[in-house]
């Protein structure tokens, strides 16, 4: 059992209630780094990362690496280099740089010898999202959960801010993503100039 883990604000509350005992605690968690997640995110992140390790909860951080993507290479730049950008409607980032490399890292971890499926991916889907809970896996060694779906997002931020004071957690996603509200790009420009700044970029260098 690993919770697939976003940094955003259901996923981190999934990690803290497994740890607080209100859920059934994973084996591991295992986060997706694309490289070019927003700056609060990686405060989460680290935070979670900290909070997992103290309480021996194995926590990974994996990367794309693939033939097309070389290890290490940032989200924004493997774009950047090809001369395109995220594009609404092709989800491609999320499957190369995301699902790939978390899928790839289960599997290794995973006991081979046993039957199908190996592993069960914990993914922090809420009562609000419920049309996204498809529960089918698009890999048979893995199963699909979702300990959270009898709570909304709202709650999930609220056990945050009642049990975990300290913590500042925001909706995660990459600063160069398609779906971003007008605001995410107002709060870019004004508070991530460099970031807003990559993101013209990317788009003056669009082929």
């Amino acid at each position: 059992n690993y919770i697939s883990f976003g940094g955003g604000v259901q996923s981190t509350a999934m990690v803290l209630m497994a740890l607080d005992g209100v859920i059934d605690r994973p084996d591991m968690v295992v986060f997706a780094d694309t490289g070019s997640e927003m700056p609060q995110t990686y405060e989460t992140v680290k935070a979670i990362a900290e909070i997992c390790e103290k309480e021996n909860l194995p926590f990974y951080i994996v990367m794309a690496d693939t033939g097309s993507i070389p290890k290490g290479m940032k989200l924004h730049e493997w774009y950047y280099n090809r001369g395109t950008i995220p594009m609404i409607g092709i989800r491609w980032c999320t499957s190369k740089f995301k699902v790939d490399p978390v899928r790839k890292f289960v599997k290794s971890k995973a006991d081979q010898s046993k039957p199908k499926p190996w592993m069960n991916a914990w993914l922090g889907i809420t009562a609000d999202e419920k049309r996204r809970a498809t529960g089918e896996s698009q890999v048979k060694y893995q199963i699909i959960s979702y300990p959270l779906l009898h709570i909304s997002r709202t709650e999930c931020i609220n056990y945050i801010a009642k049990h975990h004071t300290a913590l500042k957690v925001e909706k995660s996603g990459c600063f160069c993503c398609p779906y971003a509200s007008k605001s995410h790009w107002i709060n870019l420009k004004k508070n991530h100039l460099s970031l807003f700044d990559t993101a013209l970029e990317m788009e003056k260098h669009r082929i």
